[in-house]
């Protein structure tokens, strides 16, 4: 466990592409161009039925950064920690335009003595472990702690523990999200600020098997945002691949932390079909789990936070690697 998920929004063109990564979870929102690093795109809640609203299985502890932009000043519920239904801690923009941290009763914890609701560009990370009298927490804004307390009381059902992280009422735009939670070795405490930067094939790569059904392979799957049916590779034949080079990084990208795969794919007939997400390093390929296809579109993510071969990923392995997919069925 560790690392759960990250998210960039720049390729995803609805809601529901979202909650794909995440089966149960419930996405509602629209896309922004605004963005902290004026590139790619971000995830807007802006009114009161948009959310994310993310299960996980239970665990003590969980952290959670972002880039948050408040689009208007007021209070907002910025994120829970929920044991089901009900909220053990949150983080709170009050209507003064302080950060809170809220027992899920509703009394307050802590209070910041400034004011965090100009609109720009923040970097937030809140961490919390649940327990009665051991409870703890910690709120980071641009990597300085502003809140923090321990031996507190976190919890507020009979468990010590939140399987939901939430996003929901209030009008404010996030980008660049990562979630942990404490358990494993690494990715169990604060990562600090980060960027998630998305990059699509630029050519062909040593494998072209599948068909386009317009122009070149790569180029059929190389959308800023998924398009569905308007430009895609097919096959039917067990065992066809296709592989890609990516555009290079293009920014000082400083070390990189994990790499999330991402496809989007369906079969068009009755017969069982199956792919596995493809990553090609040093002429050696590696495959992640068989996926089943749907007459429906369906997105997956697979996060690796080392190479294929089990060391730490560098800017030169990415670069060099190529990316795809595999007909299993």
């Amino acid at each position: 466990m560790s690392l759960r998920v990250f998210w960039g929004f720049d390729h995803e063109i609805a809601s529901q592409e979202v909650s794909d990564i995440l089966p149960g979870s419930t996405v509602n929102g629209t896309f922004s161009s605004v963005t902290p690093y004026g590139d790619g795109r971000s995830f807007m809640i802006s009114i009161s039925a948009y959310k994310l609203d993310l299960p996980f299985d239970a665990q003590q502890t969980w952290i959670a950064g972002f880039h948050l932009y408040p689009n208007n000043r007021g209070a907002i519920a910025i994120v829970e920690y929920k044991d089901g239904a009900t909220t053990q801690i949150r983080l709170v923009l009050n209507s003064a335009g302080q950060l809170q941290v809220l027992h899920g009763s509703g009394s307050i914890l802590a209070t910041t003595p400034g004011y965090y609701d100009d609109q720009k560009w923040k970097h937030v990370e809140f961490k919390a472990i649940i327990d009665n009298a051991a409870g703890a927490f910690e709120v980071r804004v641009n990597e300085r702690t502003v809140l923090s307390a321990s031996g507190v009381d976190t919890q507020n059902t009979a468990n010590a523990s939140a399987n939901c992280v939430y996003f929901g009422v209030g009008d404010r735009i996030v980008d660049n999200l990562w979630i942990c939670d404490g358990a494993g070795a690494t990715f169990n405490n604060f990562i600090g600020e980060l960027r998630v930067i998305t990059r699509r094939p630029n050519a062909a790569g040593f494998y072209t098997q599948w068909t386009p059904n317009t122009g070149l392979n790569w180029a059929a799957v190389d959308d800023p945002q998924t398009d569905n049916d308007s430009t895609y590779v097919s096959s039917i034949t067990p065992g066809n691949k296709d592989s890609f080079p990516l555009v290079a990084l293009g920014v000082d990208s400083g070390a990189i932390l994990a790499v999330a795969q991402n496809i989007r794919a369906r079969k068009d007939d009755v017969d069982q079909r199956e792919i596995a997400m493809l990553a090609r390093q040093d002429s050696t390929d590696y495959e992640g789990a068989n996926l089943e296809l749907l007459a429906t579109y369906k997105n997956w993510k697979d996060i690796r936070t080392t190479c294929p071969d089990a060391t730490e990923w560098t800017r030169e392995k990415f670069e060099t690697m190529q990316f795809g997919y595999n007909q299993k069925v």
